[in-house]
């Protein structure tokens, strides 16, 4: 019955209208540096230029009753629906960026820089640089209607990724389409002569027919296979070089969900 009354609670409180009005209640967060995640949909939340500690503190202190309490990045309090029993239920929930350089995530993002830049001819200095700069955005970003769907919305990070893979072009080079028939005719020849020379022990026809080896078709599509991985390598480096100061301008530092609001006496933006 507990868990019954618990779910109905949630609904009810989740359906209640939020307030828009700036004399009723206290905006919950700063209305000066706070955007909705997605423009109309609350379910979404919110971004903020204030620091997750900040935002904690400020909805801590609007929260109702003596028994509240941050339970790592989610608001816990005691809320009565229509003055019945109180029950203990999750409010809201803040993000931030941890700055964790032996976060798992971090670390990944350290290794892939670091491998990046070493298949694309650059530095551990460069890539060192280019980490520091990564790691402190914090990968929050707006959704925004997609250009290209109609009705769709795309994240600004993804938005902008878009657009730069776009204007870098394809990274692979040019490539004639290899000739099937002809390149397996130049193998059968090519047998038919190891063949020969290990029947008539020519062991200089043998060296020279190792050295021929290297210019068949496969040795050349593997070379070209490899100037493939460059090109992309060096064009995906290219490419977080050039995101990065649209990154940093378009990414938030604390994103705020509205989970149970009704026991929280303050306004959330509605647009």
């Amino acid at each position: 019955m507990k868990n019954a009354f618990m779910g109905t609670c949630c609904l009810v409180l989740l359906a209640l209208p939020l307030s828009t009005s700036a004399g009723e209640d206290p905006p919950c967060l700063n209305p000066g540096s706070t955007v909705m995640v997605q423009a109309g949909d609350v379910t979404k939340g919110w971004l903020t230029r204030e620091g997750a500690d900040a935002v904690k503190a400020r909805l801590l202190q609007v929260a109702t009753g003596e028994k509240k309490r941050w339970d790592g990045g989610t608001l816990v309090i005691n809320c009565a629906i229509g003055g019945g029993t109180a029950y203990e239920m999750s409010a809201a929930t803040v993000t931030g960026s941890s700055g964790d350089d032996n976060a798992p995530a971090t670390k990944q993002l350290k290794d892939y820089i670091s491998g990046l830049a070493a298949r694309s001819g650059h530095t551990q200095k460069e890539a060192d640089d280019l980490y520091a700069g990564y790691a402190k955005l914090s990968g929050f970003y707006r959704n925004v209607p997609d250009p290209e769907q109609e009705g769709g919305w795309i994240g600004e990070d993804a938005l902008i990724q878009r657009r730069l893979t776009k204007q870098f072009g394809d990274p692979r080079p040019a490539m004639a389409a290899p000739d099937a028939g002809n390149a397996q005719q130049r193998a059968a020849e090519f047998k038919a002569k190891i063949l020969a020379a290990q029947k008539k022990g020519d062991t200089q026809e043998l060296m020279r027919l190792a050295q021929e080896a290297q210019k068949l078709p496969g040795q050349d599509m593997a070379a070209k296979g490899s100037q493939i991985t460059r090109s992309t390598d060096e064009q995906a480096w290219a490419i977080m070089v050039a995101a990065y100061p649209e990154l940093a301008k378009a990414c938030w530092p604390t994103r705020v969900t509205m989970l149970a609001g009704a026991c929280l006496p303050c306004s959330w933006m509605s647009e």
